[in-house]
């Protein structure tokens, strides 16, 4: 689809509001496409104009940055750091030890996996990074745990 064709891509500041959202990863970005409704999306260049709308790109660009400290926060809080420092931990085993609930460590340990702050190997073992364990196991003494809790 060209931009012509665009129904989008008429109104102004498309492009931008687009790129926002990719960025973010709402929608999903690929390379120079979106996914949108289940159907790859050109995102096409569009010059910007002096009558350009006043858009949310950048408000939209904060809406994920909070989550981040968070999930490092609850971590910290159930000592999944810790548990971790001892060894690579299947979710469950994770689970047990930390009293907390598979389903949401789970999420969290993924979470976590997606920010580069833990790994999971083939056998579904969560272990700390080397960044996580330098700074994020309570026995450590850089532990920047008053940072997020």
């Amino acid at each position: 689809m060209s931009e012509s064709e665009c129904p989008l891509c008429a109104k102004s500041g498309h492009r931008n509001w687009v790129k926002s959202l990719a960025e973010i990863g709402w929608p999903t970005a690929y390379g120079g496409t979106i996914v949108k409704d289940r159907n790859l999306v050109n995102v096409h260049s569009m010059p910007s104009t002096a009558d350009t709308p006043v858009l949310p790109d950048r408000l939209m660009a904060f809406t994920f940055g909070f989550a981040p400290p968070l999930m490092i926060e609850a971590a910290i809080r159930h000592g999944v750091f810790d548990a971790l420092d001892k060894g690579a931990k299947t979710v469950d085993a994770l689970g047990v030890e930390t009293g907390t609930s598979p389903r949401g460590l789970r999420i969290v340990l993924n979470a976590l996996v997606g920010l580069d702050v833990l790994s999971k190997d083939e056998a579904g073992r969560y272990a700390l990074t080397e960044e996580s364990a330098a700074f994020l196991v309570s026995g450590n003494p850089v532990f920047m745990a008053r940072f997020f809790c």
